[in-house]
């Protein structure tokens, strides 16, 4: 947890929960466990990330994340900034949500709406909203 300062993990395995309140959050080939990645001011991004799950949310800031595996629940939402969500290719098929107020909304994955192990909601006020593999 930061105030004023970046969060950057890199190659560590287990659950996660990090929190800043001005500050980037940079996350690089973690694998295993839960993650939350929160801020106010910042953005969130993940790279070559295998998680069991993965919630992120920031006020002011984009959202850019590239997921190994078949992670189970995954939320990201900006109130102000654009939400990327890059996938693994494999055979699942996620029940999605993905919204945006102001701005483009964009999937290429494989959905299943009945799919309640495997979901993911991305959202953004004011951005774009990307989902793709």
């Amino acid at each position: 947890k930061s105030d004023d300062a970046d969060i950057t993990i890199t190659g560590v395995s287990g659950n996660h929960r990090l929190q800043t309140a001005n500050g980037n959050i940079t996350l690089n080939k973690l694998t295993g466990g839960q993650i939350t990645a929160t801020t106010s001011n910042g953005d969130i991004t993940a790279a070559q990330v295998k998680p069991a799950s993965f919630n992120s949310h920031t006020n002011n800031g984009d959202i850019i994340l590239q997921l190994l595996g078949s992670p189970g629940n995954v939320i990201a939402h900006s109130d102000n900034g654009n939400v990327a969500i890059q996938l693994q290719r494999t055979a699942t098929a996620y029940k999605t949500a993905a919204t945006s107020d102001n701005g483009k909304v964009k999937t290429n994955i494989k959905t299943d709406p009945s799919n309640t192990k495997h979901t993911i909601a991305a959202s953004s006020a004011n951005g774009d909203v990307t989902l793709t593999y």
